[in-house]
């Protein structure tokens, strides 16, 4: 007997995934945070090099770097917001800077 695709399980407007789909679902988070980390460490990497090329502009990408990492890592994320929390001036650009991250990790 050949495996049909089955809809998922409404009831009441909530629907169930099966397993399978929940497997896949879990899968592509994995997937996306791996990526979102390898980026992450790209922008650090051309940050660092930034720092001592006058073509580049190092804090830029470091500041692009952490906060892609931090989507990963909850320890970074911790220590972001602790510093946001020191310096309020930095507090808004966190914020919409975070923002517009998430919007752009949304469409990946």
């Amino acid at each position: 007997m050949a495996l049909l695709p089955q809809k998922p399980l409404c009831l009441s407007g909530f629907c169930f995934l099966k397993q399978c789909d929940l497997i896949v679902v879990y899968l592509m988070l994995k997937i996306k945070k791996a990526i979102l980390f390898v980026m992450g460490i790209i922008f650090i990497i051309l940050g660092l090099l930034g720092l001592f090329l006058p073509i580049l502009q190092g804090i830029l990408f470091l500041f692009i770097g952490t906060l892609l990492i931090s989507t990963s890592n909850p320890e970074i994320n911790a220590f972001i917001h602790k510093f946001a929390l020191k310096y309020p001036n930095i507090k808004k650009a966190l914020e919409k800077t975070e923002n517009y991250i998430a919007k752009f990790i949304n469409k990946i």
